[in-house]
């Protein structure tokens, strides 16, 4: 609710007269026709107005539909395709089906073909569409006229009224009576500007998609119309300039000429300057000048700055809206402010001092309702004006915007088109097009796009672009002047990374490269590779002014430490690279990031957060195929295996399996499938294949590794035991625990002959066999080997040693099992005390000590205890290892069991539900935890009286988990 003068919020409880349902496109029409009804009197929900900070808006909604006497839904074909404003009427509809209290009121301000109107055309409406397309203040007058009459009939039930003014009349004395021409009325949708100033070429984008939000966004920041403070064209100010700024070819200029087309209604002026040169804007205000009148001026020059007066001035229209396209901008571009670095390539001198657009800029800071918008590629306005990102679109409308070129595109097509432009709109535009035009399918222009980037980003102009995006981005990289090398090979750098954040603080190790005379070689005699961007990194001073550079050419976003490029912008980059040099490039790449990566990662989370910013850097290299002949293919293979290590680590098992894979196969060419660095990566692959619960898989990858092993290793080499202690864990993992229990009794004697009894691999295998015998069943002896095992590795290793941790939780979970509770609990403390201490609160390590001691809380009845201690597991966990680690789904089981043993049964079923259902996602229908779960379920299900299909089911995997 936002009458002139009055209170602008509306609480969810207070009733109002008229909820007004719209589709984002016609918000002008809304606010008029709301504004039209509040200075009649009238308390109107309007969601540009009520949406406030901190407001409930479904709540609002709801409270609108239920409490407002009625909704006027502003029928148009954007309203008629809403899903959500169907939602809305289709709510009044129910509770009013037969019409009778005439809640829904249709108001039609556009055309709509008879078959869309639905339930809505058996309406009568209040139609306003043969006064949409009049101008003057006659039109609005009879608009609003014929509005207050329609509501008026509604109301009251009958055309004529015994009383003329049924609708209530408030004091508006601080309301001009010309509400039509007041400054702070809603102004009239159908009135267009008194002057037009966009180019021809500039008509109104049929195929323009999405965008409301930052349609909204602008038009809030310019009018001070923000939710904080709502009001239809107030005069509250807002930062009359405005810049959106954004990658060539993520669509700034269509987005300003929607904003222009959008509304228009609320200006008198709309004008459309091109900003590439001051020559430009020169000729755009001098034209301007004479559309105004001022013939008296003489000169370009004199005329370009009396029409910007007679914008500061309002004079003639104060309501004016003025857009800079495409502004290029230096040193002193806007007066005192400096603006990044001075233009160095063509269009330096053009731009560098230009006092045209600083004029403007003045005139938008004082002109009353004046608005300035620029669109630039340069992000950095010294705070003279708001700079507004336009990011590329969400998928769905990437998609929709290819199919009005390709409406047949499968929506499997669509996606993998949509991923592979990166959801530019140019590019979308231009593939789409080419489509279009061809009838090249989907498939040979996605494998076109991977080989032959360059030469497809010529093909498919579209009709509305003055470039295609090739051309775009080569017009930013040939404004790079001579004197930029480091500019130059930063950015070519970065095209040979991924599309993700790149760390800035990756480069400054080229200083090492730099000084080591070449590490990576030498570029085509010209120097050492990198010569000039090492250079930089080596003053901070230097390396920011590089960096400032390339932000301000708009080709990539510089944002938390990070530089970002799209995959597109990336391939062009590549594409500027003689093809003979790439190699050179993805091995500085691959040299930076293997100087950056820690190669300690099992148990360690500290690690953990540098490999989730850097792994799809790698997945890049990977992606790209490394020849074996590339000297740096060794250490790129040793990083995919580290990583598949992390992903096992961080439970992303199936992409673990997947990358683990990948490098076996390279590693086998490099080095051939006996060399030790291959059955370790078998090894590697054969545990993740377990994690993911493919034992069988696993099994037999062991099985073969173990004969492999047998035959080339020596009968002391440590990596059979290993292969043997592995194979063991499968075995038990299967049920096979008979066979574990003989392989892991050789692995102790083996180890002991080897290594000798106090060395930690023999000590750990001694452990291994006791858990396997406490599985067997056979709890005394696991019980006595436990105990004998800690007291050696506490002389060996210390009270404090990591190891003796584990051994000690190891006895306590056999102390478990015998029914030694209180024992397990005592030492169940102890180690989380010891973890605590060494590791830290959150480590994984410490957190399965916290979950353990909630397992023996519950053994002991103590379910309150137990409860509260998984519910802090999983709160701490899920920051450290992510929602969907395997740690987690088991912690989240072990609730469930607690709640159900506390008789909450209800809540249990929820929580056996929604982990079944993540684990069936995450870690597949036949894993052994999964079948757990649903094991759990079905008791559950059992317990509180539900035996149907999912409790026969549950008991079948209960059945199979156990086998």
């Amino acid at each position: 609710m936002n009458p002139a003068g009055t209170d602008t919020t509306h609480d969810a409880g207070k009733t109002v007269d008229f909820f007004v349902s719209y589709a984002g496109v016609d918000q002008a029409w809304a606010e008029w026709i709301a504004d039209t009804l509040e200075r009649a009197g009238r308390r109107v929900l309007l969601e540009a107005w009520d949406f406030v900070p901190g407001s409930n808006w479904p709540a609002l909604v709801q409270a609108g539909l239920t409490t407002a006497g009625r909704l006027l839904a502003v029928l148009t074909p954007a309203y008629l395709a809403s899903v959500g404003a169907a939602a809305q009427w289709q709510a009044i509809w129910a509770a009013d089906m037969g019409g009778r209290g005439r809640r829904l009121i249709p108001v039609q301000v556009e055309p709509c073909e008879p078959d869309t109107l639905g339930l809505l055309g058996s309406l009568t409406w209040i139609d306003l569409t043969d006064l949409t397309d009049l101008a003057g203040p006659g039109a609005a007058a009879a608009a609003r006229a014929r509005l207050l009459d329609g509501i008026r009939a509604a109301v009251t039930g009958q055309v004529r009224s015994v009383n003329p003014t049924p609708l209530p009349t408030r004091d508006t004395r601080d309301v001009p009576a010309a509400a039509d021409e007041s400054e702070r009325a809603a102004r009239y949708p159908g009135r267009p500007p008194l002057v037009w100033g966009l180019p021809p070429e500039l008509v109104r984008n049929p195929r323009f998609v999405g965008r409301a939000s930052e349609l909204a966004e602008l038009r809030a920041r310019l009018t001070g119309f923000d939710r904080a403070v709502p009001g239809p064209g107030s005069p509250v100010p807002g930062v009359r300039a405005q810049v959106v700024h954004g990658l060539g070819g993520v669509g700034k200029t269509e987005l300003v000429v929607e904003f222009a087309y959008r509304y228009s209604h609320a200006y008198d002026l709309v004008w459309w300057i091109r900003g590439d040169k001051m020559t430009e804007v020169v000729a755009g205000l001098a034209a301007l000048a004479a559309q105004l009148g001022l013939a008296h001026v003489e000169g370009d020059e004199a005329a370009a700055a009396a029409a910007a007066e007679a914008l500061r001035a309002g004079r003639p229209h104060r309501r004016w809206l003025l857009v800079v396209d495409n502004a290029v901008i230096g040193n002193a571009v806007i007066g005192n402010a400096v603006i990044g670095n001075a233009v160095m390539g063509n269009n330096a001198g053009a731009t560098a001092t230009n006092p045209y657009l600083s004029r403007l800029l003045q005139a938008a800071e004082t002109a009353e309702f004046g608005h300035l918008v620029i669109t630039s590629r340069n992000p950095d306005w010294a705070g003279r004006a708001t700079a507004t990102e336009v990011a590329v679109l969400p998928r769905r409308d990437t998609i929709d915007l290819l199919r009005r070129h390709r409406a047949a595109l499968e929506d499997a097509e669509a996606e993998r088109l949509a991923a592979a432009v990166g959801d530019l709109p140019l590019a979308a535009e231009q593939a789409g097009a080419w489509l279009a035009a061809s009838g090249m399918t989907v498939s040979d222009y996605l494998a076109a796009l991977r080989v032959e980037t360059r030469e497809l980003l010529t093909r498919g102009k579209p009709d509305r672009y003055p470039f295609i995006v090739a051309a775009a981005w080569n017009l930013a990289l040939d404004e790079i002047g001579p004197d930029e090398p480091a500019v130059v090979e930063l950015l070519q750098l970065a095209g040979f990374f991924g599309p993700e954040p790149i760390p800035l603080d990756l480069f400054p190790a080229l200083v090492v490269l730099g000084e080591s005379n070449g590490e990576l070689g030498e570029s085509n005699g010209e120097g050492t590779l990198w010569s000039a961007l090492s250079a930089a990194c080596s003053s901070p001073l230097r390396w920011g002014d590089v960096v400032a550079r390339l932000r301000a050419l708009g080709l990539g976003k510089v944002e938390q430490g990070t530089i970002t490029l799209h995959r597109l912008v990336q391939a062009v980059l590549r594409d500027r690279v003689p093809t003979s040099r790439h190699l050179e490039f993805r091995a500085t790449v691959g040299w930076l990031m293997i100087r950056a990566l820690p190669t300690a990662i099992q148990g360690n989370p500290a690690a953990w957060p540098r490999w989730a910013a850097l792994l799809p850097h790698l997945q890049a290299q990977i992606e790209a195929e490394p020849s074996p002949a590339d000297a740096n293919a060794a250490g790129m293979l040793g990083l995919g295996n580290l990583a598949a290590l992390y992903l096992q680590e961080t439970g992303q098992l199936a992409a673990a399996v997947d990358l683990h894979t990948w490098v076996l196969a390279r590693t086998e060419q490099v080095v051939g499938t006996d060399h030790p660095n291959t059955l370790v990566l078998r090894n590697n692959l054969a545990l993740a294949l377990q994690k993911a619960g493919r034992i069988s898989e696993a099994i037999g990858l062991y099985e073969r590794i173990l004969a492999r092993a047998s035959r080339i290793l020596e009968s002391d080499d440590p990596n059979l035991g290993i292969s043997r202690n592995n194979l063991a864990s499968a075995y038990w993992a299967a049920g096979r625990i008979a066979e574990a229990v003989e392989l892991l009794e050789q692995v102790v004697d083996d180890a002991g002959r080897i290594r000798g009894p106090d060395h930690r691999d023999t000590l750990l295998a001694r452990s291994n066999l006791a858990n396997a015998y406490q599985t067997a069943g056979r709890l005394a002896e696991a019980i006595r080997l436990h105990e004998e095992v800690l007291v050696d590795v506490v002389r060996v290793l210390g009270q404090e040693h990591l190891t003796t941790f584990l051994v000690r939780n190891n006895l306590a979970s056999s102390y478990q099992a015998s029914g030694r509770t209180t024992e397990a609990l005592d030492l169940y403390e102890q180690v989380l005390t010891g973890r605590e201490g060494v590791l830290g609160d959150n480590h994984p390590d410490t957190l399965l000590s916290r979950s353990n001691l909630a397992d023996a809380y519950q053994a002991l009845g103590r379910l309150p205890e137990a409860i509260d201690l998984y519910e802090r597991v999983l709160s701490d966990a899920r920051g450290v290892l992510g929602a969907d680690h395997p740690h987690i789904l088991i912690t989240w089981n072990n609730l469930a069991c607690a709640v159900a043993a506390a008789g909450r049964l209800a809540e249990a079923i929820d929580l056996y539900e929604r982990v079944l259902a993540d684990q069936r996602r995450v870690l597949g229908p036949d894993h052994r935890d999964t079948l757990t779960s649903q094991g759990n379920l079905a008791n559950a299900y059992r317990a509180a009286g539900r035996t149907n299909a999912d409790a026969a089911d549950g008991a079948d995997a209960a059945d199979g988990a156990g086998d």
